[in-house]
């Protein structure tokens, strides 16, 4: 088995925490072009959990009768998460260096979707699902790059 289909619950749940923080920042940024790309990016986060998360059965983890085990996050989803909540607090009037981190956790998470991608190990639908997703997440990532370049011009 690879390792990129055990990433695949942790990939869910990064990219649903994405769906939640970019519908916030949608809303919370006073930069109309910001809030659109941010809108794109959850509809796109959406699309891919929903999709992926009928592709994706659930793990088979043994009953434990005394105590409940709380699976812990793999450190990159505990990075990603954290730069989430890092970033919800000062979104209204967002810098360059806001972007640059968001930038960052995406391109962390886009990683792990290129190796889903080419990882003949899956399905391909879920290969496919991939590709659709890196499409729409690469276009909004150059309109951050651009909004960007143009936050630190001015």
């Amino acid at each position: 088995m690879s390792e990129s289909l055990n990433i695949l619950p942790e990939l869910i749940e990064a990219t649903r925490e994405g769906v939640d923080f970019y519908a916030e920042a949608a809303d919370a940024v006073t930069d109309s072009e910001l809030s659109k790309l941010f809108r794109r990016m959850a509809q796109a986060k959406s699309t891919l959990v929903e999709e992926l998360s009928h592709e994706v059965k659930p793990a088979r983890t043994p009953k434990v009768r005394s105590s409940k085990r709380v699976a812990k996050p793999a450190e990159w989803v505990a990075h990603i998460n954290s730069t989430y909540t890092t970033l919800r607090t000062g979104l209204k009037a967002i810098k360059q260096d806001q972007v640059t981190q968001i930038e960052q956790a995406e391109s962390d998470l886009l990683g792990r979707v290129q190796r889903i991608r080419h990882d003949r190990d899956h399905s391909y639908v879920v290969r496919v699902l991939a590709m659709q997703y890196e499409a729409k997440a690469r276009a909004v990532h150059e309109g951050l790059r651009a909004r960007k370049r143009r936050l630190a011009a001015g």
